[in-house]
């Protein structure tokens, strides 16, 4: 595969507190924009989106295309079914949804989840983001529209709540009436979605919409990411220290109410994924004025050590998408021109000499930074 032999001459990968083992490189399809890749629960698949709005199926150790899935629109985001087998498909017109075969290719026929409440009847607006559910029976969906006829191209956005097995929309909270978000993610019982609304957290009962519960203040920055284990949200920081600006990650706990400072730098950081265990996350650094962002650090949650730091030397690519595979071991990095880096995560005292490793006490692993504290721990 010449892309893996290649890649030394655009990419340097600094290891921290942990080393990434690079095992695959390949070229895909892929467009820029979050959702636009998507590995399956059991880890074996990766599902793309192009910029033709074909969404390709690839096995994840190998780099091989084993399928492409086709609709009659075009497709914008992905996102895999509990089960590993179907995908959850948006695409470009009244916030279509199908769900796909990913063994037969065969889709179903679409919702238009966005019909009557955004833009004009048969307008563009496209799928923007797709959570679901641990058992698959609610999703929450993101949709937008551009209103080009408008003085100064005005984008509105919605969330909606969808009932898959009854194929209809439970409800929906227009970002003019409820303040912008920056994530949202299903409940694992499927019970409410939680919504980062800077500087709130707002958790919504998941087939009315009523507001259960508000956290209010507790985002620090722009942005953050809901935990997945609910308990905790990721926040981007940006605060003024000592005359200075003041950057990094914080963890936020909901019941104590409190948030730690994760790596404080001097530098503006962007929260891009967090892995499903909880244990390590992904932000984005670099990109100033209009230029991209060119460097990745992959970061304890635990205690904020930077496990990896990863810098683009490529002045036209950066990473546009980035995954994390399984419990967070395993790491998708996609480029804007549509390379895919698949690397294994291993702790440095992994891969020291035997001599120094001796001194690790006996059936104790190190890992990849621990959790955060749980309840009553």
């Amino acid at each position: 595969m010449p892309e893996l032999d290649s890649y030394r001459k655009w990419l340097d990968v600094r290891s921290g507190t942990a080393e990434l083992r690079v095992d695959h490189v390949w070229r895909a399809e892929v467009a820029d924009g979050p959702g636009t890749l998507a590995c399956s629960p059991d880890g074996t698949r990766v599902a793309t989106i192009g910029p033709a709005g074909v969404c390709s199926l690839w096995d994840r150790r190998t780099g091989t295309r084993v399928r492409e899935i086709t609709a009659d629109l075009k497709l914008e985001r992905v996102a895999f079914h509990p089960d590993g087998r179907q995908l959850f498909l948006g695409a470009d017109h009244n916030g279509a949804v199908l769900l796909a075969d990913g063994e037969t290719g065969s889709i179903t026929a679409p919702w238009f989840v966005a019909s009557g409440i955004l833009g004009p009847e048969g307008s563009p607006s496209f799928v923007r983001e797709i959570q679901v559910g641990a058992s698959g029976k609610i999703l929450a969906i993101e949709v937008g529209f551009t209103d080009f006829a408008a003085e100064s191209w005005r984008t509105e956005r919605v969330l909606v709540a969808l009932d898959v097995e009854g194929r209809r929309r439970l409800w929906h909270r227009r970002e003019q009436e409820s303040g912008p978000w920056s994530d949202f993610r299903v409940s694992r019982d499927e019970q409410v979605i939680q919504v980062v609304q800077a500087p709130d957290l707002v958790s919504y009962d998941a087939r009315t919409g009523e507001e259960r519960a508000r956290w209010r203040g507790l985002i620090s920055g722009r942005s953050g990411k809901c935990g997945p284990d609910e308990q905790f949200v990721f926040t981007e920081l940006a605060q003024p220290h000592a005359g200075q600006p003041h950057y990094g990650l914080a963890c936020v706990d909901l019941d104590q109410r409190v948030a730690r400072t994760l790596n404080p730098c001097m530098a503006p950081v962007h929260l891009a994924a967090i892995s499903p265990c909880g244990r390590v996350a992904l932000a984005v650094t670099g990109g100033h004025g209009h230029q991209p962002p060119n460097g990745c650090q992959v970061v304890s949650l635990a205690d904020g050590a930077v496990l990896v730091d990863l810098h683009v030397r490529h002045k036209d690519r950066w990473f546009a998408q980035h995954q994390f595979v399984a419990g967070g071991e395993v790491l998708l990095l996609a480029t804007n021109d549509g390379l895919i880096l698949h690397g294994s995560l291993v702790p440095r005292t992994m891969i020291e000499p035997a001599v120094a490793r001796s001194a690790q006490p006996t059936g104790q692993e190190p890992a990849l930074g621990s959790r955060p504290k749980a309840r009553g721990s």
